[in-house]
């Protein structure tokens, strides 16, 4: 199996912790080749990194991103994202010509269970398979298909790279980032679903469980994202809740294993963190993505079943006339 991660020196610690994760969970795999998309990564993490995968007996191979850093034009203002996040999008000139699939993750997973099933996925055709997302509808509109589709999550992308080379994906995500004007606020996600959204392999979302499907109830997670009525069944979603196979500790309202431990798996990071070269590293500082208000809204659907809360706003509307 081929894994690709992006990281520099922020996030090496916390991409050493899911590649552990990724080692123990897939004891029986032959085969684990890890391919480190570093922008700038120090060889000091570089060096702790190899002896991770070393430990385990698996591979690593370090591939330099900064010469790629002004290939794409982006023009998103002060909405800071690691450059790092862009990378995906040059694999065809980032990875050996020989690498078939490969398994793109990001550096806030936690691997929880096999992925032999997921790495043996039917492909059919399609050089991307992914997990629907959930995300405000802004996002989902920034891509400019008009047409009801699937807007999926670029956390965990299966790529298929004989079908990606063939499609000349590189130049169609580049061309569409230019087509934007660099102007994509959910960044790369944004230029993957403008290029892949109507054409890609839908995942069981067990395999990128994100931070909201652990916290609200399903009929509260349709209302409060908008969700469209080809969304996932409210049993795939219990079954992914009750045994997910990848965990994304997703950028949301509550923080991260990192930063607190208010995700309700947030101890499954905690614990491989005291088994890793990382033991005993400070919690960092837990920055709010929303502003109070919206939280007071985020906070209602999270806590009160959405009849009651359908019904609060008819009862304020009565009380208006």
């Amino acid at each position: 199996m081929n894994v690709i991660y992006c990281a520099d020196d922020n996030y090496a610690r916390h991409a050493g912790i899911s590649m552990m994760s990724l080692f123990e969970k897939n004891e029986g795999m032959d085969e684990i080749t890890v391919y480190m998309i570093s922008v700038s990564m120090s060889k000091e993490n570089q060096k702790i990194l190899e002896d991770l995968a070393k430990s385990y007996n698996r591979n690593i191979v370090f591939i330099e991103f900064e010469e790629y850093k002004d290939r794409l034009v982006l023009d998103n203002g002060d909405n800071e994202h690691p450059i790092s996040a862009y990378a995906r999008i040059f694999v065809d000139e980032l990875l050996p010509e020989d690498v078939e699939r490969i398994l793109y993750l990001d550096c806030d997973i936690l691997i929880n269970d096999s992925l032999e099933e997921l790495w043996n996925t039917d492909m059919k055709g399609r050089a991307v398979a992914s997990v629907q997302d959930i995300c405000y509808t802004v996002f989902r509109d920034e891509t400019g298909i008009k047409e009801p589709y699937r807007y999926f999550c670029s956390g965990v992308i299966l790529m298929d790279m004989v079908e990606w080379r063939k499609q000349d994906c590189q130049r169609k995500l580049i061309e569409y980032n230019e087509s934007m004007k660099g102007v994509v606020q959910h960044h790369d996600q944004t230029i993957l679903n403008g290029v892949f959204g109507q054409d890609y392999i839908v995942l069981h979302p067990r395999y990128d469980v994100l931070t909201p499907l652990f916290l609200m109830r399903y009929e509260n997670l349709v209302a409060y994202y908008k969700c469209e009525e080809d969304f996932y069944t409210k049993k795939e979603i219990k079954e992914a809740v009750k045994n997910p196979a990848i965990i994304h500790f997703t950028s949301s309202q509550i923080g991260r294993p990192w930063e607190n431990d208010a995700h309700p798996l947030s101890h499954l990071y905690v614990e491989l963190q005291e088994r890793s070269p990382w033991k005993g590293y400070p919690k960092t500082e837990f920055k709010p993505v929303l502003s109070e208000q919206e939280y007071k809204v985020y906070n209602l659907y999270q806590r009160v079943p959405i009849e009651l809360i359908k019904l609060r706003g008819k009862i304020k509307k009565l009380l208006k006339r």
